[in-house]
């Protein structure tokens, strides 16, 4: 038996890199031959998302915070980098014991803050597993200047990279090709369509930001370029800025044009049918939702950021790219659909779910588990 620890740190429980860990432990949990277990680092308490999935939680912050509250010269001592270093040794003496009680065959971490410390672990307790990256957040690319993470990956037996950008990345900073991985993510096959353009519906699907990561503001201003069009626009999801997001409509006076739908653990239980998912970010990891519209037959509009669209967008057959933050080429996308939706219908409609078929959990975990098979 192939012992696997999973490692993820600081998760929300609603984002994409949950969708693929769930995935993964319910794909090789179904193996005899895999032991599939996630430890949770410092992540949100909301664990719904966790339902038949066999994982433990850790959070040295609050370890940290019960000793300072308790102990008065503690919290005199514990501040700052001293605080800092105090929490690492916490977490450190806590991976050591549990490493050392489930004896991995593979750790996969989705944290690089851990690297280093696996590695020493392995080091001075003399055990053999392999060290994995996989980066869901192209820390290789936003990361690279950065000395303790460059460290940190340069102790790693392996990296699982979820798009081209990030391993071009890891190529640019030295790790050898042959330790790299392209594995992307999964995503199931839909046998049902959800493709509708008899009235025109264009959806987005996630956090809700003005500008920071998801830019949902360009939507709005694309949306108040081509106002007097016919199409109405539907926002699923929640996020820090969704109240001003909808003031922001008011005050365009495009409110009628725009429904905002809320958060839904599962937005595409929901989500009855659309014509086009619009996508406005100025970095993904991936663009999960990009691919999960493609398997309903949904073609996409997304901003060609880095990283991911352009693994999974292939123009003028499931959708378009266009510049991030170029508001005035996405309403020209946006506008062009509208007149011409009609590309895409039939057996078009086919040939956009099809698009991704590398993508797909058959063929996505067949790959995967060769590798995992090969550490």
């Amino acid at each position: 038996m192939k012992k696997i620890l999973l490692i993820a740190d600081e998760l929300s429980g609603r984002g994409g890199t949950e969708k693929v860990l769930k995935a993964f432990h319910h794909y090789f949990n179904n193996y005899k031959e895999y032991q599939i277990n996630l430890l949770l680092l410092n992540s949100c308490k909301h664990t719904e998302w966790l339902d038949n999935i066999n994982y433990e939680a850790y959070d040295a912050s609050d370890i940290v915070r019960i000793k300072r509250k308790n102990n008065i010269a503690l919290r005199c001592f514990l501040q700052g980098k001293i605080k800092k270093k105090y929490k690492y040794k916490i977490m450190e003496n806590f991976l050591q014991k549990f490493i050392k009680n489930k004896e991995p065959d593979i750790i996969i971490s989705t944290g690089h803050c851990y690297l280093s410390q696996l590695y020493k672990i392995r080091n001075i307790n003399f055990l053999n597993y392999k060290i994995v990256f996989w980066d869901h957040m192209a820390h290789s690319y936003y990361l690279s200047d950065n000395k303790e993470f460059l460290k940190n990956i340069n102790v790693v037996d392996y990296f699982f990279v979820i798009s081209t950008g990030i391993k071009k990345s890891l190529l640019q900073l030295g790790i050898l090709g042959t330790k790299i991985g392209l594995i992307y993510n999964p995503i199931k096959k839909q046998e049902i369509s959800k493709f509708n353009v008899e009235k025109i519906k264009f959806i987005y699907v996630g956090r809700l930001f003005l500008y920071d990561q998801k830019r949902c503001m360009d939507i709005i201003r694309a949306i108040k370029k081509i106002e007097d069009l016919d199409f109405i626009f539907e926002f699923y999801g929640d996020g820090q800025d969704k109240d001003q997001l909808i003031l922001e409509c008011k005050k365009l006076e495009i409110d009628h044009k725009i429904i905002f739908k809320g958060w839904f653990d599962q937005p595409w239980n929901y989500i009855e049918d659309a014509s086009c998912l619009i996508l406005s970010s100025q970095y993904e990891g991936f663009g999960l939702v990009l691919a999960e519209a493609i398997s309903y037959g949904i073609p996409c509009i997304s901003s060609d950021c880095k990283f991911g669209p352009e693994d999974i967008i292939i123009p003028s057959v499931n959708g378009h790219l266009f510049e991030v933050g170029n508001v005035d080429q996405l309403a020209h996308m946006m506008e062009k659909f509208i007149e011409n939706p009609f590309d895409f219908r039939s057996s078009k409609e086919i040939e956009v779910k099809n698009s991704i078929s590398k993508l797909y959990e058959e063929s996505y975990f067949k790959k995967l588990k060769k590798i995992i098979d090969s550490l």
